[in-house]
């Protein structure tokens, strides 16, 4: 017979997911909706936390719809469905987590990913990083996080603002901003408020003449850095995403055998 707690269990689990899932791009749709957001290419898709929410919260949403009312009404087709769906995005996930390590130990592997590689993506982003309000935060954020400057696998990282417009060290430049690297960019000063000049006057030097100023090192090898800093987080988060999608496909599969044994018993 149907196992009750399996049925119960898989039903519970995604109509949590539904439900969440629901919201997720609900938000994601407003934000949206509330910004005027225009989708022009893939960077704005990859750089815009409205578009991933909206996106995330449509796949999840459907995923717990499949699982919820598959368990619910027993039904083999919709449970399929969602075994399948969620092996698909569990292989994904993989597959990009093992695609940003390649991409970050093995620089000659990058160029096979052509203009969707992280660091084309990050040199994209950086030319148009006054373009897009939401493209700038979210560089100033990683920036931030990762305590580094550009693009970069060294620490020349900061040169590469002079492929942006306005930080160019070009003599035609008229911009204030000329030479110099946003204030993402800036070492906190303990004890001082942050200023939002700080980085100006800093791609036309050397690195040991503003390393005090400025995170000199590219963002390629901050992460490195960042994930060698944070390897056990990393770990758990990993576990945390990953442990509830193989629980989701081992009971969908159980509970498609068990109906199939049901049904053949009829």
């Amino acid at each position: 017979h149907v196992s009750p707690w399996i049925k119960c269990l898989l039903f519970s689990f995604n109509f949590m997911f539904w439900v969440a899932g629901l919201a997720i791009s609900g938000v994601g749709f407003w934000i949206m909706v509330e910004k005027d957001r225009v989708i022009r290419d893939v960077l704005d898709i990859f750089f815009d936390p409205s578009i991933l929410l909206f996106v995330a919260g449509c796949i999840i949403f459907t995923l717990g719809f499949l699982g919820c009312l598959g368990a619910l009404r027993e039904t083999i087709g919709l449970l399929k469905a969602f075994h399948i769906l969620l092996t698909i995005v569990f292989i994904v996930e993989i597959l990009i987590a093992i695609s940003l390590f390649v991409f970050y130990l093995d620089p000659s592997a990058r160029h096979f990913a052509g203009r969707l590689s992280p660091e084309e993506l990050m040199r994209m982003a950086i030319e148009r990083y006054r373009d897009d309000a939401d493209l700038r935060d979210v560089i100033d954020s990683i920036q931030k996080e990762f305590q580094c400057c550009g693009v970069s696998h060294d620490d020349q990282g900061y040169k590469d603002w002079q492929a942006n417009a306005y930080f160019n060290c070009s003599d035609d430049n008229p911009s204030i901003e000329r030479c110099g690297v946003p204030h993402s960019c800036c070492k906190p000063q303990q004890g001082k408020l942050m200023n939002t000049m700080c980085g100006f006057s800093t791609t036309d030097k050397l690195y040991f003449e503003v390393m005090d100023q400025i995170y000199t090192q590219g963002c390629l090898k901050g992460f490195g850095l960042w994930l060698e800093r944070n390897t056990i987080i990393i770990g758990a988060i990993c576990l945390s995403v990953v442990i509830p999608q193989i629980m989701g496909i081992c009971l969908a599969r159980n509970l498609i055998d068990q109906i199939k044994l049901q049904k053949s018993q009829w």
